[in-house]
């Protein structure tokens, strides 16, 4: 028969040990795949939409750069283009992107910047 000491250190020696942490990025990719997917989705979704809805002229001067948490960031070339498409998208065009697409888009935030 065991001693209920041991019994007792043994329990407590497996309470006070550290567990193994993540080691690899291998041990971690399943879980951030599965993470990735749907956004990349709807990433692509948005841009698909933003091509057919907006103006070319003015899709010209845009850059999509980021979508997280139903706020899809906008850059825009000049200040001009920002008015124009501030105009657009609180007349009709943020309703018919809501409308089409699948995801959580609560809204849209424009930037001035640089846009390759």
């Amino acid at each position: 028969m065991t001693d209920p000491r041991d019994q007792y250190l043994q329990r407590l020696s497996h309470w006070r040990t550290r567990r193994r942490s993540i080691s690899t990025l291998a041990d971690i990719c399943p879980a951030i795949e599965s993470q990735r997917i749907r956004p990349m989705k709807q990433a692509g979704r948005l841009v698909e939409l933003w091509r057919q809805l907006v103006p070319p002229e003015l899709a010209d001067r845009t850059a999509l750069r980021s979508f997280r948490n139903g706020v899809l960031r906008i850059t825009v070339a000049d200040a001009a283009t920002q008015f124009h498409l501030d105009r657009l998208l609180r007349q009709s065009l943020l309703a018919a992107i809501r409308a089409e697409f699948k995801g959580n888009l609560r809204s849209v935030k424009l930037e001035t910047g640089k846009v390759e």
